[in-house]
């Protein structure tokens, strides 16, 4: 079994190679990482492709990854828009007069509504962006505290190992190549340092020299980036990793009053300010697949790697309910609809989200939350939202994409959660907040993946076990606020 390499280590060259990538040298970078073979622990996986992401802004007019148009689409939604304008104002003057819609209207309403949606996932990663380059400067400080301190090494307590000092040296060599390619001399030394690492880990078994990971590099790395494209709620709450069972936050509960006093009075103690702590569980999560062999040797495409995502697919849609509308009792997590303390405003209409509930649930956080808000809403509640109009006669839903910013709702932006309540009367179908602030993911274990040969041999099937610990909670609720389906 292979090792990682420090935790330091880690962070710093996937911040080198996130760097590289930003700056264009995205495949020379991504090269790099294949070619040294680096065991990164999995949570920090992404911060190159944030880094890389920071660039979309002023690249609007580039293709994306799957080879799409980038301008061409934007270019759709806003002509899409515009005609979307000039129908829905249509449906609600025959709405006015006969109580109904023109059904070619309707109709025409519906493929307009598709034109728009071909940018919904161009907005989506540009609504998430600063919430992963939030997490990125977070791990940038975890970097320079690491690289700050200095291990115990061979050389005894406060000496760094000699073979730490030579994996620091040729990781600083990677970094000073220039030129459109990575020096090849360069990453061949630093993989060399690497293996001496490996060796001195397995000797040892000090885990603070590097972690055990069950799953291949290459496979941690896909499993990480699908987890981040299925489950949004990574890119808005604050993520921590954990080293423990739970996360412990201090809390306050209580606050006091300030008085009054003369210039000769006496002073009383103002009582009131009380604190208490939030606990959050990092349970596990698992999934086991079994597959013949026959299969893996014989089947046309790579059955091994499509588990790969299968799996962080289906954590990410198991974490990504929960993190919405968890109990939070036995082994799952809190969703934030279920919070304590999280504000709750009401659509003003029995069965449908209106205007003025829009505006409400936007205006119901204090002002320091609202400035950082973000919505969030299902597919089919963003429709109904785009059709909205303000009483001056304005559409809540504006596009962004165009000058490289999101579309908002209000002047807000908006993330797409699947998972949200769809529209319906005592449903909870949108809320608004900051939060980062409201809500908290503690991830103990990133998705481990154990392939098991043996166990099931005598049948002729291999054993695929998936599994990983993450816990959520609303640690702030009136950061965060929820509007109710109702009239009143």
């Amino acid at each position: 079994m292979r090792t990682g390499i420090p935790v330091a280590g880690a962070l710093a060259l996937a911040l080198t190679l996130g760097i590289l990538a930003l700056a264009g040298f995205a495949d020379p970078a991504l090269a790099a990482l294949t070619t040294v073979g680096v065991a990164v622990p999995p949570d920090l996986m992404d911060i190159g492709g944030v880094l890389a992401m920071s660039a979309m802004g002023a690249r609007i007019e580039r293709k994306d990854d799957s080879g799409t148009d980038v301008k061409k689409v934007v270019t759709e939604v806003m002509t899409a828009f515009e005609e979307f304008k000039s129908a829905n104002d249509a449906r609600l003057k025959e709405l006015e007069k006969k109580g109904a819609s023109d059904p070619l209207i309707t109709d025409k309403l519906d493929k307009l509504e598709k034109s728009m949606a071909k940018g919904d996932d161009l907005n989506q990663e540009l609504t998430t962006l600063k919430g992963k380059q939030q997490n990125l400067e977070t791990l940038l400080k975890d970097l320079e505290t690491a690289f700050a301190r200095t291990p115990r090494g061979a050389g005894g307590e406060g000496k760094e190992d000699p073979a730490a000092t030579a994996y620091k040296e040729a990781f600083l060599s990677v970094m000073r190549s220039t030129g459109q390619f990575v020096d090849p001399e360069a990453v061949k030394a630093l993989k060399a340092a690497e293996k001496d690492m490996e060796a001195k880990g397995l000797v040892s078994g000090d885990l603070t020299q590097g972690g055990y990971y069950l799953a291949p590099a290459q496979m941690a790395t896909e499993l990480v980036k699908d987890l981040v494209e299925f489950s949004p709620m990574r890119s808005l709450a604050s993520v921590t990793s954990i080293s423990v069972k739970s996360l412990i936050l201090p809390k306050r509960t209580g606050t006091f009053a300030a008085r009054r006093v003369g210039e000769t009075e006496p002073r009383t103690e103002t009582t009131g300010y009380t604190t208490g702590q939030v606990e959050i569980m990092a349970p596990e999560m698992y999934a086991e697949v079994h597959i013949s062999q026959q299969m893996v040797e014989d089947s046309a495409f790579n059955i091994e790697a499509e588990m790969g995502l299968e799996f962080a697919e289906q954590f990410a849609v198991k974490e990504g309910a929960e993190f919405i509308s968890g109990s939070g009792a036995g082994n799952e997590a809190q969703g934030f609809l279920n919070g304590s303390g999280v504000i709750e405003t009401i659509s003003g209409d029995a069965s449908l989200i209106t205007a003025d509930g829009l505006i409400d649930l936007m205006h119901a956080p204090k002002s320091v939350y609202m400035r950082s808000g973000t919505f969030v809403l299902n597919r089919l509640s963003l429709g109904a939202a785009r059709k909205l109009k303000a009483s001056d006669g304005h559409y809540l839903w504006q596009p962004g994409i165009a000058e490289g910013r999101p579309n908002t709702i209000l002047g807000a932006p908006y993330v797409e959660m699947p998972d949200m309540p769809t529209i319906a009367a005592g449903a909870y179908p949108v809320a608004f907040g900051d939060f980062r602030r409201g809500y908290r993911i503690a991830d103990r274990i990133g998705i481990s993946v154990l392939r098991d040969p043996y166990t099931l041999a005598g049948t002729g099937f291999i054993k695929y076990l998936a599994r990983k610990r993450v816990g959520g909670q609303a640690v702030l609720g009136q950061a965060i606020a929820k509007m109710k389906i109702a009239a009143s």
